[in-house]
C-alpha cells in the first residue's frame, strides 16, 4: 500500500515539475527585427562626369581694368585642391601661387572705356562700376570651364569669376550692361543661365539694350 502512495507521489511531483516548465504557446510572443532601409540617392549615381561641380580657386583683386577684365593675384587657400593633375601651387597651365595676373570673364562682351581705338563706348564706365562695386570687399574665387584654351592670344586667363558665390558676368548681363558673346564649347557649362539672364535685361530695354541698334552680333555699334 505504502509503495503505491509513494509511487502515485512520485509521479505527481514529477507531473507538476513538468508542467512547471513549460510556457503555453499562446502566451509567447514572436518579435522580428526588420532591417533598416537605407536610402539611395539615384541621382548622385547617374550624375555624369561633365556635372561635376569644377574647382574654384580664392583669388585676391589687385584692379579692375575694365567690366570683363581684371588682375588678380592667387592666394591658396585651405583644401584647395586644384584642377586633375595640376598642383596645389598652380593652377591653369600658368598661374603660380601669389602671382598676379589678368583675367578675361568667359562667355560676355563688356562696352569698352579703355580702348585704343574705339574709345569710350556706351554703358563702359557704368559696367566697369558694376565690376568694381561687385568684387570690392568680396570673397573672389576663380572657376575654369569644361575644357579648351586657359588664355586667349592676349595671355588673359579665361574664367569665370564669383564674388561672395555670385557669378559676375552673370549679373552684368542681367543688368543689361554686358551681352553674351564668345562662346566656344567647350568652355560654355553656364551658358543657358546667361542666355536667361540677357533675356530678362532684352524685355525690360535695360542698360545697353535701350538704345536701338546698339548690340549687334559683332559687338557694339559706337556709332549710335
Amino acid at each position: 500500500m505504502k509503495e503505491k502512495y509513494a509511487i502515485g507521489l512520485l509521479l505527481l511531483l514529477v507531473g507538476l515539475l513538468l508542467t512547471g516548465c513549460t510556457t503555453p504557446n499562446y502566451s509567447e510572443k514572436t518579435v522580428t527585427k526588420s532591417e533598416p532601409k537605407v536610402e539611395v540617392n539615384t541621382e548622385q549615381i547617374n550624375q555624369s562626369d561633365s556635372e561635376q561641380i569644377r574647382q574654384r580657386y580664392q583669388v585676391k583683386l589687385i584692379k579692375v581694368i575694365d567690366g570683363d577684365t581684371l588682375k588678380l593675384q592667387y592666394v591658396q587657400k585651405d583644401g584647395d585642391i586644384g584642377l586633375s593633375n595640376i598642383s596645389d601651387d598652380k593652377i591653369g597651365e600658368n598661374v603660380k601661387k601669389g602671382e598676379v595676373f589678368t583675367v578675361r570673364l568667359l562667355n560676355i562682351d563688356c562696352p569698352e572705356t579703355v580702348h585704343p581705338k574705339l574709345g569710350e563706348q556706351p554703358f563702359g564706365k557704368a559696367c566697369k562700376q558694376m565690376t568694381t562695386d561687385l568684387v570690392n570687399n568680396s570673397t573672389l574665387e576663380i572657376e575654369y570651364d569644361q575644357g579648351g584654351d586657359y588664355q586667349d592670344k592676349y595671355g588673359r586667363e579665361l574664367v569665370n569669376l564669383y564674388a561672395d558665390n555670385e557669378n559676375v558676368a552673370e549679373r552684368l548681363i542681367e543688368e543689361g550692361l554686358a551681352r553674351v558673346a564668345y562662346v566656344f564649347n567647350p568652355n560654355s557649362r553656364h551658358i543657358d543661365a546667361l542666355r536667361k539672364a540677357q533675356n530678362n535685361a532684352k524685355e525690360r530695354d535695360s542698360g545697353i539694350w535701350s538704345i536701338d541698334g546698339y548690340v549687334t552680333k559683332y559687338g557694339f555699334n559706337s556709332g549710335n
